[in-house]
């Protein structure tokens, strides 16, 4: 799996961690852009598939002003193709260890 950044290297790991008691899992890692019915772009860092539900994982890298815009953007017209969506602030992963477990726990149960 081609992984951009330590950032995702680092979420990844926990993603495998937490799905590994769960069954039908499918994790992808984009290499192309997705579009919208408006021909908009995203790609997004990861997407879990778990019976049939589609979790948008989205590793933010940085707090840039600008980044985060673009990021923001991302997600608005991303989120209605997916059932979750989670951003994780892989660059300050010590204060949001614990939240991006939860989410990520909470979005495949909802998919049992």
């Amino acid at each position: 799996m081609p992984i951009e950044s330590n950032y995702e290297r680092t979420i990844l790991k926990i993603i495998l961690a937490v799905v590994n008691k769960y069954y039908n899992i499918t994790i992808i890692k984009p290499l192309f852009d997705f579009i919208t019915d408006n021909k908009e772009k995203y790609r997004p860092d990861f997407v879990i598939i778990h019976n049939n539900k589609k979790i948008f994982i989205e590793v933010l890298g940085s707090n840039n002003p600008d980044y985060l815009a673009h990021k923001n953007h991302i997600n608005r017209i991303a989120k209605p193709a997916f059932n979750h969506f989670i951003v994780v602030k892989a660059f300050d992963l010590q204060n949001n260890y614990d939240r991006f477990i939860y989410d990520l726990t909470n979005a495949l149960q909802k998919s049992l």
